[in-house]
């Protein structure tokens, strides 16, 4: 997702609670001066702005298909001034259904702002599944830190960490592959985010036979 578009997700969201609360502020003045038919005209507006918004929503999460990213590429996630990325360096498949990730997080320096620096960042807290051939998510059973700094640490443009996750399968399941995503509050209600109702996922394809 580029820097624009999470913007433009992030501007009508909060467009949508300021203009909810912006109209009821209106009805309540209505009310307060006896004004029943604006009074009335504001409460139906509040709740129309957010009906709008939730069909939105959904529409464009029931309109979105899953995507799978090949070996080798990365998935990215929009900080505040830059990009931090995500892919995996490596992963096997044991025949008992233990399946190990390493997954690398780097800081992609042509991302960041011409007036940024060398400032470091804290990316935001990110949650891992193994998706499998059914579309069942699987949290991981470890997660251990294979760089001095641990993944979600403080990087600087350029620098990456790498974590190795566990997975245990029952041995019939079959990985189709590694979703990192956003673990946060508020992307669940962002349109056209991979967390919202109904929306397709995007997948690492774990690079094994």
């Amino acid at each position: 997702m580029t820097t624009l578009a999470a913007l433009i997700q992030a501007l009508a969201f909060l467009g949508t609670i300021a203009l909810t609360l912006g109209v009821l502020a209106v009805a309540l003045v209505a009310a307060m001066r006896g004004s029943r038919t604006w009074a009335r005209r504001g409460v139906a507006a509040a709740l129309g702005v957010p009906l709008a918004y939730a069909a939105v929503l959904l529409a464009v999460g029931l309109l979105s298909d899953d995507r799978a990213i090949p070996p080798g590429a990365t998935k990215a996630f929009c900080e505040f001034d830059c990009h931090v990325v995500y892919d995996i360096d490596a992963a096997s498949v044991a025949p008992d259904g233990m399946v190990k990730v390493t997954v690398r997080e780097p800081f992609d320096p042509a991302s960041i702002s011409p007036r940024r620096g060398d400032a470091p960042l804290t990316p935001g807290g990110r949650r891992f599944a193994l998706i499998d051939d059914a579309g069942r998510a699987w949290a991981p059973a470890a997660r251990h830190d294979l760089d001095a700094t641990p993944l979600f640490g403080p990087l600087r443009p350029g620098e990456s960490q790498r974590a190795e996750l566990t997975f245990r399968l029952p041995a019939a399941v079959r990985p189709r592959g590694l979703l990192v995503e956003p673990d946060d509050p508020v992307s669940p209600f962002l349109i056209g985010h991979e967390r919202s109702p109904f929306h397709g996922k995007t997948l690492l394809t774990l690079p094994v036979g």
